[in-house]
């Protein structure tokens, strides 16, 4: 179980930090070694706002910027209700009683806070997405117990990170779409200020939660 939350305080890293992790984070072996100089330019700005790690906290997916699990936690510690966190994977029995596959791998995550007792939710992983050649192939026991971790951080406290990987792995590739996103970071670091990326980031978040994107 995780630490206690940190009754709000969000991590201290400075714009100059930000800008060194963002170098580190772009050699071999880290997530944002493909990542454009547009999307680094997107995540210093989400890091510099939510105070988050682009080493740890968060990365590319399919060219879009997501928070990860270490973030989705850094985030959840900030808030006052927070008191940790468990995992576990369900037993046969318990898929049974869910109405879960029994090869299915399901995690379910159980946020304490202070005033809403423990909040719980499951995340699995499909015998047909272990097949895969994706990260969740590669590591399904690590990815299912992100996906838990997520839906629950979202029950808990509203949380939602700006592309979830749940959601991202049902997403086909699409050489098609990629190449709008491509075309409307060149577009909005052209046209608009930082402030009005930010805004459009956050509206594409909303819009993606309501099933509208």
């Amino acid at each position: 179980m995780s630490e206690p939350g940190s009754n709000g305080t969000a991590l201290a890293l400075s714009d100059k930090q930000i800008r060194t992790r963002l170098e580190v984070a772009k050699q071999p072996g880290y997530g944002l070694e493909e990542a454009s100089s547009a999307q680094l330019n997107l995540i210093y700005l989400l890091c510099q706002r939510y105070r988050l790690d682009p080493l740890f906290h968060i990365t590319l997916f399919r060219g879009r910027p997501w928070v990860t699990i270490d973030g989705r936690i850094e985030l959840a510690k900030r808030h006052p209700e927070y008191r940790g966190f468990r995992t576990r994977p369900l037993t046969k029995d318990e898929k049974v009683a869910w109405d879960y596959r029994p090869d299915d791998l399901v995690v379910e995550c159980t946020i304490s806070t202070n005033s809403w007792g423990d909040i719980t939710s499951r995340g699995k992983v499909t015998a047909q997405e272990r097949q895969k050649n994706t990260p969740v192939g590669s590591n399904p026991q690590e990815m299912a117990e992100k996906r838990a971790i997520a839906r629950a951080a979202r029950l808990a406290f509203g949380q939602s990170a700006y592309l979830d990987e749940d959601e991202a792995e049902q997403e086909q590739h699409d050489p098609q779409r990629q190449a709008q996103l491509a075309k409307r970071y060149d577009e909005i670091y052209g046209e608009e200020s930082e402030a009005d990326l930010l805004d459009q980031v956050e509206a594409d978040r909303q819009k993606r939660e309501e099933g509208l994107k």
